[in-house]
């Protein structure tokens, strides 16, 4: 499924919210390929905040917290501002930090066959970050301690970013990330994760793919990039908006 820039499929998404609700449990969707929204367009986001879809504001979020260049984009123009209440902001603070490094250590561990869950996982900790401190969505961005958690957090994602985010950049596929200034390159995506299905997903957001339904020639593809990837960190060119579509 591919969800492609401001092509949003909310009648899919308010199907799976209504069996999730049957279920009585919060639960997660995901493209099974990676999606691009132009977070810097202030309509683009105006339009998701003003959806009968409830699950379309939190959906914004992980688009604009795990980018850094879709964070000022979103502070410039005074769109969002969390309130956190009676949180602990510093205890917050520690939160995210822990979390990352273990996002990263994840990064470091996963074989390649696995490579592209990491954006799915990084949204499930946004939100669900975001879901324990009970965050509400707003249009003033105005308070400085505010400012001071987006900043810690854009400094940790920009480490994750390094790891994980350029790595398509490896494969042959057309496929477009955002960088800032709002320049498009042209990045990678393997075509092998296309024939990818989601087999189980962990409690801790870990997910392992059904490879029988995976070509034998890209279990073979798969095979040689892992070893030539494994414990290899990439440097970054730039911060980029790119990460999965994920719902409550």
């Amino acid at each position: 499924m591919f969800i492609k820039e401001r092509d949003v499929n909310f009648e899919l998404w308010s199907e799976y919210n209504q069996n999730v609700k049957k279920q009585n449990k919060i639960s997660y969707m995901w493209a099974y390929i990676f999606c691009i929204i132009d977070i810097t367009d202030p309509k683009y986001i105006k339009t998701l905040f003003n959806s009968h879809q409830p699950h379309a504001k939190l959906l914004t979020f992980p688009y604009g917290l795990l980018s850094l260049d879709g964070n000022e984009a979103l502070r410039k123009r005074k769109i969002l501002n969390p309130s956190f209440g009676s949180l602990n902001v510093r205890k917050f603070i520690h939160e995210i930090q822990e979390k990352c490094d273990n996002l990263v250590k994840i990064l470091e561990k996963n074989y390649i066959g696995r490579i592209f869950s990491i954006a799915k996982i990084l949204s499930a900790f946004s939100l669900d970050v975001f879901l324990k401190t009970s965050l509400r969505v707003e249009r003033d961005f105005t308070s400085d301690l505010n400012n001071e958690i987006f900043d810690i957090f854009r400094e940790e994602t920009y480490r994750i970013n390094r790891v994980f985010f350029n790595i398509p950049r490896l494969f042959n596929s057309n496929f477009w990330i955002k960088t800032k200034l709002d320049k498009y390159v042209e990045g990678l995506m393997p075509e092998i994760f296309k024939n990818a299905k989601i087999h189980e997903i962990h409690h801790e957001g870990h997910f392992t793919f059904f490879e029988s339904l995976l070509k034998s020639e890209d279990k073979m593809k798969m095979q040689e990039i892992q070893k030539e990837i494994k414990g290899l960190i990439i440097e970054g060119t730039g911060p980029v908006a790119f990460t999965s579509s994920t719902i409550l």
